[in-house]
């Protein structure tokens, strides 16, 4: 477990594969963000250590049978593991998260509610001020160009004309043999031209917008229609006592590498893990065929696991509050999911 050098102890440090907290470059070295945690929870303590990879599935019995001086790999702490190891200050908090396919359908309730959603309000207040802004400067025009030129000062026939030329303009479409004459007149189309422009390419923006969204949003949205839908994750993780309780359909996956292939041929419809894992994929390997939801649920916290009765563990917890204390944990956890933010 420690090999003896001169003066100290090499610890000897159990880590199991998961991004982005724990990887493996191809040089056989390792980074992440608990790796670099712990890199400098090591430097304040001035100790030596050296890394071994495990399944994750095993790590935690390594830990118990004092195989390795302590564990690294987004190790969930809860009352059923503590009966077995013991754990630090936390290194995260964090939760699980469901990631969702970008290419999946939406069904017709997910339809009429997506009517509702921010987005689809926000542009009938654009459209709303978009008539509002046609009506008020229509009426400008035509009370300063009535019976000039192509606008009539008969008020039914003249309004319908500016209204024309106010709504091709801002359209971009072009106002043919209309042409205002008077300085004020000329004055109001330039700022029907010009802000005109602005507020029609901010309406069509939203709507490709609202488009996208609609073409990438999941007939999952919440936690609540993982019930009887089949959600892989890995095993041996809290993930699995999580979709357990929702009456999911579970699929277990010796990697979740594995869950994110059963999403992407439609093999399942969700993968349930924590949520910084999911972020980090969505974010590089599945960026613009997966999506994470919003909604992270059973919120927990990551720590170093080590043996029982641990001689460590209050050396480990000064060095922890240390990086808090000195700005550097803020500073990595910034380095590693500012993405998320």
């Amino acid at each position: 477990m420690e090999k003896t050098t001169k003066n100290k102890k090499t610890l000897t440090v159990g880590v199991s594969i998961i991004q982005p907290l724990v990887m493996e470059t191809k040089g056989g070295k390792f980074n992440g963000f608990e790796i670099e945690l712990w890199e400098r929870v090591a430097k304040y303590l001035g100790r030596k250590f050296e890394y071994k990879k495990y399944k994750f599935k095993n790590l935690l019995d390594k830990v118990k049978e004092k195989k390795v001086d302590l564990a690294i790999a987004g190790i969930t702490r809860n009352e059923e593991r503590e009966k077995v190891v013991d754990f630090s200050y936390y290194t995260l908090d964090t939760g699980l998260g469901i990631l969702v396919s970008g290419r999946g359908k939406v069904g017709l309730l997910g339809l009429i509610k997506s009517f509702f959603t921010r987005e689809v309000k926000r542009l009938v207040f654009l459209v709303l001020g978009l008539f509002i802004f046609v009506f008020v400067f229509s009426h400008l025009l035509w009370f300063f160009e009535r019976g000039i030129g192509a606008f009539a000062a008969d008020y039914g026939t003249g309004i319908f004309e500016s209204l024309w030329w106010v709504i091709v303009t801002v359209s971009t479409v072009g106002y043919g043999d209309y042409v205002p004459l008077t300085a004020m007149g000329r004055a109001f189309g330039i700022v029907v031209i010009l802000s005109g422009y602005i507020l029609y390419v901010i309406i069509i923006a939203e709507i490709s917008s609202i488009m996208t969204i609609r073409r990438i949003k999941s007939n999952i949205q919440s936690t609540k229609d993982l019930h009887g839908k089949k959600v892989a994750t890995l095993k041996h993780t809290v993930s699995v006592d999580a979709l357990e309780k929702l009456k999911a359909k579970i699929v277990l996956v010796d990697k979740i590498e594995q869950a994110y292939k059963k999403l992407e041929f439609g093999k399942v419809d969700a993968v349930v893990f924590d949520a910084p894992t999911l972020h980090y994929y969505a974010n590089h390997q599945g960026l613009g065929k997966v999506l994470v939801l919003d909604n992270i649920f059973q919120t927990q916290s990551y720590g170093i696991a080590l043996p029982e009765n641990s001689d460590l563990i209050e050396n480990i917890n000064r060095g922890l509050l240390n990086l808090h204390d000195t700005g550097e944990y803020q500073e990595l956890h910034k380095k590693w999911f500012s993405e998320e933010d």
